[in-house]
């Protein structure tokens, strides 16, 4: 515990001394016409921990998994004022299933991989002041991809005389969904800066092995911007 907290306190100390050292510093940045976008992410997923259908009672997959984390790699093109287009990837392993009444999906594994087409709002950026390193923004847009179930143990039982039949372990479903992200970017320098984004996700799924027919996850990301193609040139 000690040592992590150690770590803890290092990694925030280096990143109090990057945020003071680009405030003191008398470089003025300038825009740029392209962004890149490399983050970490963790999360969780919401929603009942069984499903209901008819009165015939299951447990809902990604409900009761405990652990999300993954990493997401997005561009951007800041071709307005207010307005920048762009792409996200993300890839999310959902682990450590866990339910109080059913062990179903017990020591199970989902691997979540998604596109969104995004369109972010955020705040002028100004040549002088606080706007001039600091970003607010609003990103929103729909998103396709796959949801892939690996399992540690079978769902069903099949008799050996069922034509040499096997179960199925594992299952890969297409998802659709939408997601909004809400967050802050912060430059260090004309090249690199920070960021922090909180996302909201609705996803829609069918599958034959579980009866969720969608799900919801909130993810915190935070990780570097890497600036490209500025608009003119600037000096120290």
């Amino acid at each position: 515990m000690i040592q992590t907290d150690n770590i803890t306190m290092k990694r925030s100390f280096f990143l109090i001394i990057l945020i003071a050292w680009s405030i003191i510093s008398n470089a003025q940045l300038i825009s740029n016409k392209y962004n890149i976008y490399l983050s970490y992410s963790v999360g969780s997923f919401s929603g009942a921990e069984t499903i209901n259908e008819v009165n015939y009672i299951t447990p809902s997959l990604y409900t009761n998994y405990n652990k999300l984390t993954g990493f997401s790699v997005k561009g951007l093109i800041n071709s307005e004022e207010y307005l920048s287009y762009g792409i996200n990837y993300d890839y999310q392993s959902a682990y450590e299933w866990i339910s109080s009444n059913y062990f179903d999906f017990e020591n199970s594994e989902t691997h979540l991989h998604s596109i969104t087409l995004l369109i972010r709002v955020h705040n002028k950026f100004k040549e002088n002041g606080l706007s001039n390193k600091l970003l607010l923004f609003f990103e929103c847009g729909p998103t396709i991809g796959f949801s892939n179930l690996v399992l540690s143990k079978s769902l069903f039982e099949i008799l050996p005389y069922e034509n040499n039949s096997t179960p199925p372990m594992s299952d890969n479903n297409f998802i659709t969904g939408l997601k909004g992200i809400l967050g802050l970017e912060y430059s260090f320098t004309q090249n690199v800066g920070f960021f922090y984004g909180y996302s909201y996700n609705m996803n829609w799924v069918s599958s034959k092995l579980y009866n969720d027919k969608s799900f919801m996850n909130s993810l915190i990301n935070i990780g570097l911007v890497v600036k490209l193609n500025k608009n003119k040139y600037f000096y120290y």
